[in-house]
């Protein structure tokens, strides 16, 4: 009987462990972004950087900024009313994560910029065409008391860098490896200590970029295949309000071509030359009006579809960590009173 109940006890003991331990790192995991995926990957002479934008707002922007002179760079953003990704004319991309917010270390002796973190990475996009460029520019500033962010860096080169908070408050930075690779961001700290794997599409993105790298050549149409495995739709956000993929690019860092889908229309891409771009002069757009009528139409009727289902309770709803929670607790029951 002692045996019985020391072992009974054991294993309650082992799955609150692993409880608390999967708990603990749950919110680095699921919040405060359940969406937005990131890579750069080289082969050979080849570098594309790929990003998906999954949200609830579907008011996106697409805006234009040629060089103003001084050895600038003229660029283009897209995002929300505050820039989400870019490209330059010197082939330097980015694009942000949300994460769990981390505090940052006091730095009394450097500046912070007026526009905050995003306003040092515009100050990049204008400034920089080298990751190397970029990180010099980044040491110029203290980003803040935390980072709620981070961000993917990649330049034509076939460098990459992900920026984010460190451990102990420093601003971390994670690299891409020398020649041809890859690297990916979601929305887990890619400086912290929970496997970056936990994430569905950090799994799906980094075996198939794996895979592309295998093969020793990569395409737009790879990279674009790449983001429709990652993609969401659907994800219930709040009543009304449904998390998707607004809109996808993918720049050829080396040609400066920008191909952008909307709505994980995949099928449906339209290609912008960033020299024709800034020729054009300053302007802002929606990301909806770079588009035919027709597929601006799909998305919106296919949003209509997905509030539908989800007021029938039938949302497609991706939560691996409360899955494994309650799979623990279950099989540590099941144990106990067998």
């Amino acid at each position: 009987m002692r045996t019985r109940i020391g072992s009974r006890a054991a294993v309650v003991t082992l799955c609150v462990a692993l409880i608390v331990s999967v708990a603990a790192h749950a919110d680095e995991a699921t919040a405060p972004g359940i969406g937005c995926s990131i890579f750069a990957v080289q082969v050979g002479d080849t570098v594309l950087f790929g990003n998906n934008v999954d949200d609830g707002n579907p008011n996106t922007y697409y805006s234009v900024f040629p060089a103003q002179g001084n050895g600038e760079y003229g660029y283009i953003t897209l995002g929300f009313n505050q820039a989400q990704g870019g490209l330059n004319e010197a082939g330097l991309a980015f694009d942000t994560n949300a994460v769990q917010a981390r505090e940052l270390a006091s730095q009394p002796d450097l500046p912070q910029h007026s526009g905050g973190p995003i306003g040092i990475i515009l100050e990049m996009l204008r400034n920089a065409a080298t990751v190397d460029e970029a990180l010099a520019i980044a040491e110029r500033y203290h980003w803040g008391d935390r980072l709620t962010n981070q961000w993917l860096i990649a330049d034509a080169q076939g460098q990459a860098v992900v920026i984010s908070a460190g451990r102990s408050g420093e601003l971390a930075i994670t690299r891409k490896p020398t020649g041809d690779g890859y690297l990916t961001s979601t929305n887990i700290n890619r400086s912290r200590s929970l496997p970056v794997f936990a994430c569905w599409r950090f799994r799906t993105i980094t075996r198939m970029l794996r895979g592309i790298v295998a093969r020793g050549s990569v395409t737009v149409e790879d990279a674009a295949a790449v983001l429709d495995a990652a993609h969401q739709e659907g994800v219930f956000l709040r009543e009304g309000v449904l998390l998707n993929t607004v809109y996808s690019n993918i720049y050829d860092l080396k040609t400066r071509e920008i191909t952008v889908y909307y709505w994980y229309q995949f099928d449906s891409p339209i290609t912008l030359r960033l020299d024709e771009e800034l020729a054009g002069g300053s302007r802002r757009l929606r990301v909806r009006d770079l588009f035919p009528s027709q597929v601006v139409e799909r998305a919106a009727s296919e949003n209509e579809r997905l509030l539908a289902l989800t007021e029938q309770g039938r949302t497609r709803i991706r939560k691996p960590l409360g899955l494994v929670l309650a799979a623990t607790l279950l099989v540590g029951l099941i144990l106990m009173w067998r």
